[in-house]
C-alpha cells in the first residue's frame, strides 16, 4: 500500500503535465479541456525580471477562462537580488496595466508557494517554461517540493501543477536575456533598442 501511495505521489514528478501554448498564445493543438467556470489559478516564478513571455502566458490563462489570475513571485530570504522582488512586482503590475490585464493580482511570497496557494483557494498552479528540455532539470526539483511539501508539512494533498510551455513567438526570451540586454545599455536610446521585443515598449 505504501509503495502504491508513493507511486501515485511521485507520478506527476516523473511525468509532468505540460500544456503547450499555440503560436501567439492560441489554444493548444492537443485541445486542452475548456471549462465555462474555472476557479483561481496562479502562475509562479522568480520573474527576474518579467518579460513578454510572461505576459503572453497571462493573456493565455485569461482566454482559458480563469476567473482570478494570480502571479506569485517567490522569495529566497537568504538570497540577495539586484532587482528586489517588490520592484519586480511593481514592474509586472505596470506591464499588466498597459497590456490590458489590470485585474491580474501580483504577490511577493516568502516561504512555500504551495502553502500560500492553499490559503488563497488556488485550484491549479502553473509554472512557465521555455521548454522541458531547457528548464526541466531545475523545475523537476521544485515540482518535487510542491508534491511532497503539502503532505509532509500540511497534511494535505498537493495542488495540481501544470507546466505552461511558452508561445513559440517568445520561447527564445528569458529573464537572463533581458538582464544581459539591460547591462549593455548606456543610455535610454540603447535600452529602447536592446529591449525591443523583450518587454513592452
Amino acid at each position: 500500500a505504501f509503495l502504491l501511495f508513493l507511486g501515485i505521489l511521485l507520478f506527476p514528478v516523473l511525468n509532468p503535465t505540460i500544456e503547450a501554448m499555440g503560436v501567439d498564445g492560441s489554444e493548444p493543438d492537443h485541445g486542452a479541456e475548456i471549462s465555462v467556470e474555472r476557479e483561481a489559478c496562479a502562475l509562479a516564478g522568480s520573474l527576474n525580471p518579467p518579460h513578454m513571455g510572461h505576459l503572453a502566458m497571462l493573456k493565455y490563462l485569461r482566454r482559458r477562462g480563469y476567473r482570478r489570475i494570480h502571479v506569485v513571485i517567490g522569495v529566497n530570504a537568504k538570497k540577495k537580488y539586484a532587482v528586489s522582488p517588490k520592484q519586480r512586482a511593481e514592474l509586472l503590475r505596470s506591464m499588466c496595466s498597459k497590456e490590458g490585464l489590470p485585474d491580474v493580482e501580483v504577490h511577493v511570497v516568502t516561504g512555500y508557494i504551495w502553502r500560500w496557494a492553499f490559503q488563497h483557494g488556488i485550484s491549479k498552479l502553473f509554472r512557465g517554461i521555455r521548454s522541458w528540455g531547457k528548464d526541466g532539470r531545475e523545475e523537476r526539483f521544485l515540482h518535487l517540493l510542491n508534491q511532497v511539501g503539502p503532505l509532509a508539512l500540511g497534511l494535505r494533498w498537493p495542488i495540481r501543477t501544470v507546466f505552461l510551455q511558452a508561445d513559440p513567438t517568445f520561447a527564445h526570451i528569458s529573464s537572463t536575456l533581458v538582464r544581459e540586454a539591460c547591462e549593455r545599455c548606456r543610455s535610454p536610446g540603447d535600452a529602447k533598442l536592446s529591449l525591443a521585443g523583450l518587454v513592452p515598449a
